[in-house]
């Protein structure tokens, strides 16, 4: 996991499970993928942001579809819209 500066509990979150946590004081989007990207050890990268709402078995599908297509180099999935009215913002 790559901090860039969160100002919430994404840290202390991150913390709880078995992941590394570099922290990238580069501001905006690119750095903090490309920190990951070199500190990544696995054969598999999956980006996702901290305001980004993931179904369980996101990295499950990820996998699965990536062995039955091993000639595949990426693969995207449908974003959303967070919904508004859940976070006060109209």
């Amino acid at each position: 996991m790559v901090d860039n500066g969160s100002s919430d509990d994404t840290v202390e979150v991150a913390k709880r499970y078995p992941v590394m946590i570099y922290h990238c004081e580069k501001r905006g989007r690119g750095p903090p993928k490309n920190l990951g990207l070199k500190m990544a050890k696995g054969n598999t990268v999956c980006f996702t942001d901290s305001d980004c709402v993931v179904k369980k078995d996101w990295l499950e599908k990820i996998s699965v579809f990536l062995e039955r297509n091993p000639d595949v180099d990426g693969v995207g999935g449908q974003v959303f819209p967070y919904p508004c009215s859940q976070n006060g913002i109209h």
